[in-house]
């Protein structure tokens, strides 16, 4: 992972509002040696005006990531609440999560049964 490389948006779905969060956090990426990095992740309110009036967690996310792995841990620390802070185990989806789902349409002839 080159040191160049930037996440400029996440996204996150909020299921009461049915809709996603655009968000623009403030990236640093970390070479800790050989294939391992940090990838960290801060959240401020007052760099989305446009979410400001929503009741959101603010805070910093620090992935880690080794090359090529499958899986590894990421830690949230909140600014404004410590509620939701702590390690999760996050795993790496290859296949696009919005893209067009593939959709088949089939008719299926049914013979009527002998009455008994």
């Amino acid at each position: 992972m080159s040191e160049q490389v930037s996440i400029e948006t996440t996204l996150e779905w909020h299921r009461f509002d049915k809709e996603f969060y655009n968000y623009h956090p403030r990236c640093h990426i970390l070479s800790l040696g050989g294939d391992q990095f940090e990838v960290i992740l801060h959240y401020d309110k007052k760099d989305h005006p446009k979410l400001r009036e929503r009741d959101l967690v603010w805070g910093t996310s620090t992935i880690s990531v080794v090359k090529d792995a499958i899986s590894g841990t990421a830690a949230w620390v909140g600014s404004n609440t410590s509620e939701y802070d702590g390690s999760r185990t996050w795993k790496r989806i290859n296949c696009g999560l919005l893209k067009e789902h593939r959709r088949s349409t089939f008719t299926k002839l049914q013979r009527e049964q002998d009455k008994f």
